[in-house]
């Protein structure tokens, strides 16, 4: 998934969450209290998705470095034995 699908599937995300809890306060037959507390659990559920939303995207990240990392090493030792091949050929 490229950073703009995440990014994009957070921000909808939020958005429903948004929707969602306004139209709970809307239409919820509850007190101002069991609204409130309510409101406080779809707020954490709703951080604890987006923050595993972050944790997946950073590991993706660290993974996408991490291999582009290794393909500068080999791309650095071909270039290595290239030069090492040229300077033997002029020997």
């Amino acid at each position: 998934m490229s950073r703009d699908d995440l990014s994009g599937t957070l921000t909808v995300f939020l958005i429903g969450v948004g929707v969602g809890a306004a139209l709970g306060i809307l239409f919820a037959p509850k007190s101002g209290e069991e609204t409130r507390e309510f409101l406080r659990e779809n707020a954490r559920k709703g951080l604890d998705q987006a923050t595993a939303a972050g944790r997946k995207l950073r590991r993706q990240a660290r993974d996408v470095v991490d291999d582009v990392a290794d393909q500068l090493e080999d791309v650095a030792d071909a270039g290595s034995r290239a030069i090492n091949q040229v300077k033997k050929a002029i020997s």
